[in-house]
């Protein structure tokens, strides 16, 4: 059985065309559960005449008494779900008519699969599908810091999520058994998503598949958009000198850690050791930035924790970054 659990909120401008997406699909999905989030549009209403315009297309709709918020509204949306295999869904991308069915059955012929998260192409308001430019040594339109060639499916080590996601929800496909675990000890420290992948790779078993099957919508509007998109380059390169950023890291790194520890003190307590130096390092890592401490910086260097959480550019810019706050402060 397949679910698609899809969270809404005041998404009358493109839902009907995701929905149209979902419903042309090669392989058809046996359930699509929909949660509003309070909407104050009329997003209510489009759905349900989609319903009746629609009535053999298995959509079922429940409105939330409060506004949750779109972590919880998608924690509400996968626990209602009873498929074997749930696609998580936005309210207003695309999907390609194959997904469903490449990406099921690439998963039904690895059973180390847990959670398959796909490649995208961006889409526009206008609707205008484009690309950008890869940069080296990283794939997924540059959202995931190492190469994978077109088409080829990759597993993705543990440590690595540890400081941030690169898989957006709408590009997962999970297991009921990863549903099941995430549902039942979710935490909201974190997105709903990087929640996921992460309890994923304690498994080893989130598997990237560089090839797109849907269009991803960036606008100003989205609940998790694409940093930078809307940005100059110089507004971009003044935000990426400035001590927030420098720190955003390692706080999402200690943010992560809480939801391991909140999440699954079993699994925790197992790699205590590791996890607690982790913390550690995260802690002097914003402590050194915080005080300009360049020599710490540099030491760092030494700390292959260092090299997992920023790459070579990045750290090579937390130096100069500490070096001109010392200018500053003479």
């Amino acid at each position: 059985m397949i679910s698609v659990a899809m969270a809404v909120y005041n998404g009358e401008k493109y839902i009907v065309e995701q929905l149209d997406s979902i419903r042309n699909q090669t392989r058809s999905v046996d359930e699509v559960i929909v949660c509003d989030d309070c909407s104050s549009d009329s997003t209510v209403e489009i759905i349900n005449n989609y319903r009746k315009q629609y009535p053999s297309f298995p959509i079922l709709f429940f409105q939330n008494e409060k506004n949750l918020g779109y972590k919880l509204n998608f924690k509400e949306a996968m626990s209602k779900t009873s498929g074997d295999y749930i696609f998580l869904c936005d309210q207003d991308d695309v999907w390609f008519e194959d997904k469903v069915e490449q990406m099921v059955t690439k998963m039904k012929s690895n059973p180390k699969i847990l959670v398959l998260a796909s490649s995208f192409v961006y889409l526009d308001d206008t609707g205008r599908k484009y690309t950008v430019k890869q940069k080296r040594g990283m794939s997924n339109n540059n959202l995931y810091i190492r190469p994978v060639q077109y088409n080829d499916c990759k597993p993705i080590d543990f440590d690595l999520f540890l400081t941030r996601n690169f898989f957006q929800g709408s590009a997962l496909c999970i297991t009921k058994k990863i549903k099941e675990e995430v549902v039942h000890h979710f935490s909201d420290k974190i997105h709903h998503d990087w929640f996921i992948n992460i309890t994923a790779s304690k498994y080893n078993g989130i598997y990237f598949w560089n090839k797109p099957f849907y269009a991803y919508r960036i606008h100003e509007s989205n609940a998790v958009g694409i940093q930078g998109e809307y940005e100059s380059k110089t507004d971009h390169i003044q935000k990426a000198n400035s001590l927030d950023v420098r720190t955003q890291l390692p706080k999402e790194g200690l943010k992560c850690l809480q939801a391991l520890q909140e999440s699954d003190p079993i699994y925790y307590s197992k790699n205590i050791q590791r996890l607690d130096l982790l913390k550690q390092f995260y802690l002097e890592h914003i402590h050194a930035l915080e005080t300009n401490d360049t020599k710490a910086i540099l030491m760092e260097n030494r700390n292959a924790e260092y090299g997992l959480m920023k790459t070579k550019k990045a750290r090579v810019m937390d130096v100069l970054f500490t070096l001109k706050g010392k200018l500053k402060r003479s």
